[in-house]
């Protein structure tokens, strides 16, 4: 039991420790961007495990990784969040109460028509994936 318990927290630490450097700025770009290839190197590079590390990656204004693919219609990133996170990335409530569903549906409604639809996508992506 010792053991298992030692491995966790060696996990978590670095995972932590990871994350701590431009990792984040990379792994929040290439979602913007949607490049999901230099998302998936990057985090295989740096050893993160998204599953674990998700809810400590957070982008520019706090938003997570899938809150910045869904406001720049990034729907090759989005499925590949998904994919790593599952629903809960897409059903957990962030700090201000809202799922990324419900604070991407807010930014679609006061976007012009072109952003609309880019974001509409992923909505529609995470609404599947419910």
């Amino acid at each position: 039991m010792k053991i298992k318990t030692t491995f966790w927290l060696m996990t978590l630490l670095s995972a932590t420790y990871a994350l701590a450097d431009q990792d984040t700025d990379s792994l929040c770009e290439y979602t913007k961007v949607n490049d999901r290839s230099s998302l998936r190197s990057k985090l295989d590079d740096a050893g993160i495990d998204l599953r674990h590390s998700y809810d400590d990656i957070k982008c520019a204004g706090g938003d997570s990784l899938l809150r910045i693919a869904a406001a720049n219609g990034a729907v090759e990133s989005a499925t590949f969040i998904i994919s790593k996170v599952g629903k809960r990335a897409i059903t957990e409530p962030g700090k201000d109460g809202m799922t990324a569903i419900q604070w991407a549906q807010k930014r679609a409604d006061s976007a012009d028509a072109a952003t609309k639809a880019k974001i509409k996508a992923v909505i529609d992506l995470m609404q599947s994936k419910q």
